[in-house]
């Protein structure tokens, strides 16, 4: 008997849900309490950040995005860091999901009006909500227990990449945005 449409709209979204991997929740209560997308008055608040990715290129020379330099596995503190360093008014953070390299991954980042500021690698779509003042204190909190990488995002040559983080040398381009031609660091934000 042939499929309904409707059943081979089902295989064709389940065959596609199979192709990408999303990080599997935790199970541990206490972990999961920190996990706002567990959270289902956050979840509903999320929505797709970047209506507009399949023409936005998330090369940094293509302008759609702000990159900053910051810890690899770090974007809940990178993105308190460029946060509370205020270098622009207007700055929110976000939480949700970011796709990349074939993968959805939990992923924090901030926004500064439609621009995503991103501290990380390159990611392709966004989709989360801004905190409220609750979930920013205790991002917050959880930001202050994270440990440093030795490796960092950065840019040079004008391509996004991650590097050896020399504390002496790469500590003060931390949150700050750099020139993508010869690295130095720029005043503010998108600039």
């Amino acid at each position: 008997m042939a499929k309904s449409k409707q059943q081979h709209e089902q295989k064709i979204a389940s065959t596609l849900r199979g192709l990408i991997y999303v990080q599997p929740l935790p199970n541990d209560p206490a972990a999961a309490a920190a996990v706002l997308v567990m959270n289902h008055d956050f979840w509903d608040r999320c929505e797709l950040i970047n209506l507009n990715w399949r023409q936005e290129s998330s090369h940094p020379s293509a302008g759609h995005r702000i990159y900053v330099d910051g810890f690899v596995q770090g974007c809940n503190w990178n993105s308190m860091k460029v946060f509370d360093d205020h270098l622009e008014d207007g700055l929110q953070v976000y939480q949700g999901y970011a796709l990349g390299g074939g993968a959805w991954s939990e992923h924090c980042w901030v926004m500064l009006g439609n621009r995503i500021v991103e501290t990380c690698g390159e990611f392709t779509i966004y989709y989360g909500a801004a905190l409220n003042q609750e979930e920013l204190e205790s991002l917050s909190a959880l930001a202050d227990q994270w440990h440093h990488t030795d490796r960092f995002w950065t840019i040079d040559g004008g391509e996004r990449v991650h590097a050896p983080f020399d504390a002496a040398k790469d500590s003060p381009g931390i949150g700050r945005e750099r020139d993508a031609q010869n690295r130095e660091i720029k005043p503010g934000l998108g600039n």
